[in-house]
C-alpha cells in the first residue's frame, strides 16, 4: 500500500513530536515520568502522593486524612476474634492479629501512656529492631493525638526508617501501620 504524502508528513510530525517529549522528560530527571516540576516522590519529593504535603508541613492534614484516621481507630478497635484483612502492597492480603490491631487503635485513639510502648513492643516481636520500633510507635501516637501535617510526615519518616532498618519483607504489624499512615494521608 503506498501512502499519502500527506500521511507521511503527518507520521514524521507525530514521531518528531513524541521523540522532543521524551527527551523534554529525561532531561527535567533523568527519567521517563519527570514533569514540570521535577521528579521523586513522598514527603520530601516534589511529587508527593495525595495527602502528603510539599513544602514546609504546618497546619492540620486533610478532612479525609482525619476521617481516615478515625476510620482506622473504629475499624481496627473492633477487629474480630480472626483479627482483620488488609490490603498487601505486593499483592494480595494479609491478616492482622486483633491485639496487633488494637494496639493501633489504642496508639491512634490514645497516643500516649501504655499505647505507644504497647505496640513498639508489637513490632520488635515481629523482628523490628527497638530503635525504629519505638520512634514509629511514638510516631504514630503523635498523629493520633495531634493530626498535623507535621505529624504525617514524621510518621511517614519513621515508618521509612523502620522499612530501610528491616532485614526482610514487611510484618503484618508493619503492614497495618503503614495502612493506617495511608490512612491518614488522603
Amino acid at each position: 500500500m503506498i501512502r499519502s504524502l500527506t500521511q507521511q508528513v503527518v507520521l514524521v510530525a507525530m514521531l518528531a513530536s513524541l521523540t522532543v517529549s521524551i527527551a523534554e522528560a529525561q532531561s527535567g530527571g533523568g527519567s521517563d515520568f519527570t514533569g514540570p516540576g521535577g521528579g521523586g516522590g513522598g514527603a520530601g519529593g516534589s511529587v508527593a502522593p495525595i495527602g502528603v504535603p510539599v513544602g514546609p508541613p504546618t497546619g492540620p492534614i486533610t478532612s479525609a486524612g482525619s476521617a481516615g484516621i478515625s476510620g482506622v481507630a473504629s475499624t481496627f478497635g473492633n477487629p474480630g476474634a480472626g483479627g482483620l484483612s488488609i490490603s498487601n502492597p505486593a499483592g494480595g492480603t494479609v491478616t492482622i492479629a486483633p491485639a496487633t490491631a488494637r494496639a493501633i487503635a489504642a496508639v491512634l485513639s490514645s497516643g500516649g501512656g501504655a499505647a505507644a510502648p504497647a505496640l513498639a513492643n508489637l513490632l520488635t516481636a515481629e523482628g523490628m529492631a527497638a530503635g525504629p520500633a519505638t520512634a514509629l510507635a511514638n510516631a504514630l501516637a503523635a498523629l493520633g493525638t495531634n493530626p498535623s501535617r507535621a505529624n504525617l510526615v514524621a510518621a511517614i519518616e519513621a515508618f521509612n526508617a523502620a522499612i530501610d532498618a528491616g532485614t526482610g519483607a514487611p510484618s503484618p504489624s508493619l503492614l497495618a501501620v503503614r495502612f493506617a499512615i495511608a490512612s491518614a494521608s488522603r
